[in-house]
């Protein structure tokens, strides 16, 4: 078996792109050394993946383990807002923190060079994705230290509730009075300036730096859950499209054949920090008539709390409308609701990564992070990539005006969706015209994390601009009616119109739930079906015939760099490269 995977393996060489060859010579040269070892590590993973994986194992230096004993690791510190905020005294110590401790990744510049691969159409590796497991055994933290953090949370009384099997995170619960002990801080409650600025907010935060032994310190990158600062906004204005007009609109009627091809196999996830009800779920369904599994309407609709969730909560409309959008293009898919609690992203992201069943996930909300939350929660993405699901997100509702929340616009592996403003025929949902919606998000964050940089695969150009930044959005959709509201969705029991990128991003992810099961009934996908980082794709197959509605009327803002951001022909900072033509995808993939 080893013998014929590696002839298997070396026969490809031949045809690889130059840019592989040479770090395909390396691999080849390892692998005799190596290969038996790492089967036997990662059991059934594809041997071209693994190989691959290897090669750039043994050709990287070690992790560096040194701690500093008696001084902060280089994680979470303080909060820059406590230095404007007033102590109103200490936080109560029974509170239950729900915690996520990010770890280092074993090999994370080797990580991102294998997500970079499996993500490539040109790449040997396009494709071979790894389960999260895999991706832990290979990629993740070893597993001897793994257990040394969970062993010192749980001396400290913390509940341990998931170890990730990327090895990457590791969730936790505790008292204030548990977590104080724990990271050596106080945590107090604080009054101060929102992230935006535009109103006070009390909140709870530690006041000194965290402190960890030093038998661990040097793999923990982050701890979130201390302070509740850090909060999301959601990418939406609640103030005209039905399901059936956004299909005909984008194309998408051809490949929804109800009953039978609605998204059936295919698993699409929600990552939600908002109130919902799914009544208004079955309002909507029954309102535009969309089909139901046998078990009834919403059967098909699964909660995954996290920290509690936040669906019996205040509801925003965030939660309620995300749901009915992917339900209105693939209403018999499965879909997932990822219900998470407060500002804890990287808890919902962790548990997301290690989810094996779902395949593309969406995202509605804007976050304004710490530079060591937003690695961690990078992390999480790569090891989505590398499995090969789809995350996507609203690109936001304020022109070029990304910060402060400007996460996730700024990382690579994240789908940005920006949004339009389409007339139709209200009766065929034929096109009528489309242009740039003025508050759809683009442009570039100008934060300064280590990852916000262009990205290999976005081979675009915009007239004047040269910002090494990853540049937003990718492609969009319709996002607003013009002042009159976007799309109709259940709100309280009511039926209302609302509008934004919130709209944009789940349409496009129940829209390509449907593509990925028509792709895999012609066979032109198989095993899961996945498409992992679609942007690679959309980048190097944007000249594919009717792909997209080059919109070319319209503007959202000034770049950072004081240039107008105009929709222009080709890509451009107000809508990517357009609204996309899904049946034209299926034809040309």
């Amino acid at each position: 078996m080893m013998d014929f995977a590696w002839r298997r393996v070396a026969q490809k060489t031949a045809t690889f792109p130059n840019e592989y060859r040479s770090l395909e010579a390396t691999f080849l040269r390892k692998i005799q050394l190596s290969v038996g070892k790492e089967i036997n590590l990662a059991f059934r993973i594809s041997v071209s993946a693994l190989a691959f994986a290897s090669a750039l194992l043994l050709s990287s230096s070690s992790f560096a383990q040194t701690a500093v004993s008696g001084a902060p690791f280089d994680g979470p510190s303080t909060l820059p807002v406590l230095r404007v905020s007033k102590d109103i005294g200490p936080a109560n110590a029974n509170e239950v923190l729900h915690l996520a401790i990010s770890l280092q990744p074993g090999r994370a510049e080797e990580l991102e060079q294998f997500a970079n691969s499996v993500s490539d159409p040109m790449s040997p590796m396009y494709k071979q994705f790894m389960t999260p497991a895999q991706i832990g055994q290979v990629f993740g933290a070893p597993k001897a230290e793994v257990d040394r953090v969970v062993n010192f949370l749980k001396s400290k009384g913390l509940k341990v509730t998931l170890v990730a099997d990327n090895r990457m995170s590791i969730l936790a619960e505790g008292t204030v009075q548990q977590a104080q002990s724990a990271f050596s801080t106080k945590i107090r409650q604080y009054s101060g300036p929102s992230p935006d600025g535009t109103q006070t907010v009390q909140f709870r935060a530690n006041e000194t730096p965290v402190m960890l032994p030093t038998t661990i310190a040097s793999r923990i990158l982050d701890v979130s859950g201390l302070e509740n600062y850090t909060r999301p906004t959601p990418r939406a204005t609640t103030t005209k499209l039905t399901p059936a007009l956004a299909r005909n609109l984008y194309q998408i009627a051809p490949i929804y054949v109800n009953p039978t091809q609605a998204g059936q196999g295919r698993t699409i996830g929600i990552s939600n920090w908002d109130g919902y009800k799914l009544s208004n779920a079955d309002l909507f369904i029954t309102q535009y008539g969309l089909p139901y599994p046998a078990a009834g309407k919403h059967s098909n609709v699964q909660i995954v709390k996290i920290d509690g969730g936040s669906g019996q909560g205040r509801a925003q409309g965030e939660g309620d409308l995300d749901i009915q959008m992917v339900l209105s293009q693939a209403p018999l898919a499965t879909v997932k609701i990822f219900d998470g609690k407060g500002g804890d992203l990287v808890n919902v992201l962790t548990v997301e990564a290690n989810d094996p069943a779902v395949d593309i996930i969406s995202e509605s909300w804007g976050w304004s992070l710490p530079a060591a939350t937003a690695t961690a929660a990078h992390n999480q993405h790569l090891s989505m990539t590398v499995s090969g699901k789809t995350y996507m997100a609203a690109s936001g509702d304020y022109g070029t005006t990304l910060e402060p929340y400007s996460y996730p616009n700024y990382d690579a592996e994240v789908l940005m969706v920006g949004g339009t403003v389409a007339t139709v025929d209200s009766t065929t949902g034929a096109r009528v015209s489309e242009v740039a919606w003025s508050g759809g998000g683009g442009g570039w964050s100008t934060n300064t994390a280590t990852f916000n940089v262009k990205p290999s695969y976005q081979t675009v150009t915009y007239p004047g601009v040269t910002a090494n930044k990853r540049w937003c959005p990718d492609l969009a959709l319709h996002a607003d009616g013009g002042g009159t509201g976007g799309f109709y969705f259940y709100y309280r029991g009511l039926l209302y119109t609302g509008s934004g990128t919130s709209f944009s991003s789940p349409v496009f992810a129940g829209a390509l739930g449907l593509a990925e099961q028509k792709l895999l009934s012609l066979g032109k996908t198989t095993g899961n079906g996945r498409l992992g980082r679609f942007q690679n794709w959309l980048y190097t197959h944007n000249t594919v015939a009717g792909l997209f509605f080059d919109v070319t009327s319209g503007n959202n803002g000034n770049l950072p760099s004081g240039q107008a951001s105009n929709a222009i022909a080709g890509w451009d900072f107000c809508t990517g490269f357009g609204a996309m033509n899904f049946n034209a995808f299926v034809n040309g993939y």
